[in-house]
C-alpha cells in the first residue's frame, strides 16, 4: 500500500479531536485517509494509518465505525477498517491487517 503525509488541514483535524504526535512527519496515510474517525490517539515513531471507512455490526444490534478512539501507538502500521478503541496501555511494533 502506498502512503502519503498528512496535509496542514488533516494535522488540525486531528489535533481538534485530542490527537497527538511526536512528529507529524512520522504519520502516514492511505491516499484516501480521512481523520473523522480517529479521536483521542498518541501516535510515537513510525505510524501508518489505513482508512477508516466501514461500519460494524455487532451482536444486539450494537453498530460501531471502523476507526481509532483512546488508544497510544508506537511503530505501528493500522490496516484499511479495523477499530481499535479503549486501549489500556499502549500499542508498539505490531502490523495490524485490514
Amino acid at each position: 500500500m502506498a502512503y502519503r503525509n498528512l496535509t496542514p488541514a488533516e494535522i488540525a483535524r486531528l489535533e481538534s479531536r485530542n490527537c497527538t504526535a511526536d512528529d507529524w512527519n512520522d504519520v502516514l496515510v492511505a491516499e484516501n485517509f480521512r481523520p473523522d474517525y480517529v479521536q483521542s490517539a498518541e501516535f510515537h515513531g513510525t505510524v501508518k494509518l489505513g482508512v477508516f471507512e466501514k461500519e460494524f455490526h455487532l451482536a444486539g444490534g450494537i453498530r460501531k465505525h471502523s476507526g481509532i478512539r483512546n488508544a497510544v501507538f508506537n511503530n505501528v502500521e493500522i490496516g484499511d477498517n479495523t477499530l481499535v478503541e479503549n486501549v489500556s496501555n499502549y500499542i508498539a511494533n505490531y502490523v495490524i491487517g485490514h
